[in-house]
């Protein structure tokens, strides 16, 4: 029979150790970003206005290789689709 050889314990504890560093920098990354979200939503700055979670261009839905593509960007238009929406954390816009 063969024995199987396990990990020495201190192995398994510097990957232990490396892999909770990790997630622990990948969560103050994170949750930078989401503070700078959330600033962007809240504050109309030239630089922080630009900050969003989704932003949806809808402007042109329909391509202008499309016969009659004006006609019905026009009829989306007067449906009620703007033509962008902008969510952030709290809220969105619509323009």
């Amino acid at each position: 029979m063969t024995a199987i050889s396990t990990p020495s314990p201190k192995k398994l504890t510097r990957n232990r150790r490396f892999f909770a560093f990790l997630t622990s920098f990948l969560f103050l990354v994170s949750l930078i970003f989401l503070i700078l979200v959330e600033i962007g939503n809240l504050h109309p700055r030239p630089v922080l206005s630009d900050i969003y979670f989704i932003k949806l261009d809808l402007s042109h839905i329909i391509p202008r290789s499309v016969p009659n593509a004006a006609l019905v960007n026009s009829i989306a238009r007067t449906l009620g689709l703007h033509d962008f929406y902008q969510v952030g954390l709290w809220g969105f816009c619509e323009g």
